[in-house]
Protein backbone atom coordinates (compact mmCIF):
# COMPACT_ATOMS: atom_id res chain seq x y z
CA UNK A 1 0.00 0.00 0.00
CA UNK A 2 0.61 3.81 -0.48
CA UNK A 3 2.30 5.59 1.99
CA UNK A 4 -0.28 8.38 2.20
CA UNK A 5 -2.21 9.57 5.68
CA UNK A 6 -4.67 6.77 6.46
CA UNK A 7 -8.37 6.83 6.85
CA UNK A 8 -10.37 7.74 7.21
CA UNK A 9 -11.11 10.96 5.53
CA UNK A 10 -13.42 13.15 6.51
CA UNK A 11 -15.14 16.33 5.04
CA UNK A 12 -15.24 19.64 7.32
CA UNK A 13 -16.47 23.47 5.87
CA UNK A 14 -13.83 25.77 7.37
CA UNK A 15 -15.48 28.98 5.55
CA UNK A 16 -18.06 29.34 2.83
CA UNK A 17 -16.46 28.22 -0.01
CA UNK A 18 -14.25 25.36 0.68
CA UNK A 19 -14.42 21.53 1.55
CA UNK A 20 -11.41 20.71 3.98
CA UNK A 21 -10.64 16.92 3.19
CA UNK A 22 -9.24 15.69 7.13
CA UNK A 23 -7.22 12.26 7.72
CA UNK A 24 -6.98 10.56 11.13
CA UNK A 25 -2.99 12.26 11.87
CA UNK A 26 -3.38 15.44 8.94
CA UNK A 27 -5.87 17.88 8.67
CA UNK A 28 -6.69 20.08 5.93
CA UNK A 29 -5.10 17.09 3.52
CA UNK A 30 -7.11 19.24 0.58
CA UNK A 31 -8.88 22.17 -0.13
CA UNK A 32 -11.67 21.26 -2.64
CA UNK A 33 -13.53 24.77 -3.89
CA UNK A 34 -17.48 24.00 -3.90
CA UNK A 35 -18.82 27.88 -4.33
CA UNK A 36 -17.39 30.02 -6.69
CA UNK A 37 -16.69 33.61 -6.19
CA UNK A 38 -19.46 35.86 -5.71
CA UNK A 39 -21.67 32.86 -5.70
CA UNK A 40 -24.43 32.28 -3.07
CA UNK A 41 -25.00 28.36 -3.52
CA UNK A 42 -22.51 25.49 -3.54
CA UNK A 43 -21.90 23.78 -7.22
CA UNK A 44 -22.98 19.99 -7.35
CA UNK A 45 -19.85 19.60 -8.93
CA UNK A 46 -17.35 20.98 -5.85
CA UNK A 47 -19.15 18.47 -3.48
CA UNK A 48 -18.59 15.63 -5.89
CA UNK A 49 -15.00 16.63 -6.11
CA UNK A 50 -14.68 16.59 -2.30
CA UNK A 51 -16.65 13.41 -1.64
CA UNK A 52 -14.61 11.66 -4.22
CA UNK A 53 -11.36 12.41 -2.38
CA UNK A 54 -12.62 12.02 0.53
CA UNK A 55 -13.30 8.10 -0.48
CA UNK A 56 -9.89 7.75 -1.68
CA UNK A 57 -8.07 5.62 0.56
CA UNK A 58 -11.04 3.56 1.09
CA UNK A 59 -11.54 2.86 -2.41
CA UNK A 60 -7.87 2.34 -3.15
CA UNK A 61 -7.73 0.12 -0.15
CA UNK A 62 -10.68 -2.10 -1.61
CA UNK A 63 -9.13 -1.79 -5.19
CA UNK A 64 -6.77 -3.18 -3.50
CA UNK A 65 -7.80 -5.96 -1.54
CA UNK A 66 -9.90 -6.90 -4.89
CA UNK A 67 -6.92 -7.37 -6.95
CA UNK A 68 -5.25 -9.44 -4.47
CA UNK A 69 -8.06 -11.76 -3.82
CA UNK A 70 -9.54 -12.01 -7.00
CA UNK A 71 -6.38 -12.41 -9.66
CA UNK A 72 -5.86 -16.04 -9.09
CA UNK A 73 -9.69 -16.56 -9.75
CA UNK A 74 -10.25 -13.98 -12.79
CA UNK A 75 -8.67 -15.98 -15.97
CA UNK A 76 -10.84 -15.42 -18.60
CA UNK A 77 -9.66 -12.11 -20.90
CA UNK A 78 -12.24 -10.07 -19.36
CA UNK A 79 -11.92 -10.97 -15.91
CA UNK A 80 -7.79 -10.10 -16.59
CA UNK A 81 -8.60 -6.79 -18.26
CA UNK A 82 -10.49 -6.11 -15.40
CA UNK A 83 -7.72 -6.80 -13.01
CA UNK A 84 -4.80 -5.29 -14.91
CA UNK A 85 -7.44 -1.68 -15.16
CA UNK A 86 -7.26 -2.26 -11.36
CA UNK A 87 -3.61 -2.51 -10.97
CA UNK A 88 -3.06 0.54 -13.42
CA UNK A 89 -5.73 2.75 -10.66
CA UNK A 90 -3.39 1.51 -8.16
CA UNK A 91 0.11 2.15 -9.62
CA UNK A 92 -1.47 5.95 -10.41
CA UNK A 93 -2.59 6.70 -6.82
CA UNK A 94 0.82 5.67 -5.73
CA UNK A 95 2.86 7.48 -8.40
CA UNK A 96 4.20 4.62 -10.44
CA UNK A 97 4.10 3.87 -13.48
CA UNK A 98 2.14 0.98 -15.11
CA UNK A 99 5.30 -0.24 -16.96
CA UNK A 100 7.28 -0.80 -14.06
CA UNK A 101 5.90 -4.78 -13.74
Amino acid sequence: MTEHTPGPWVITRDNNCYEFIDGQEWTDLARVVVRMEGSDHDEAEGLANARLIAAAPDLLEVLYNMVVLASPFFTDPTQRLLINLARAAIAKAEGKDTNDD
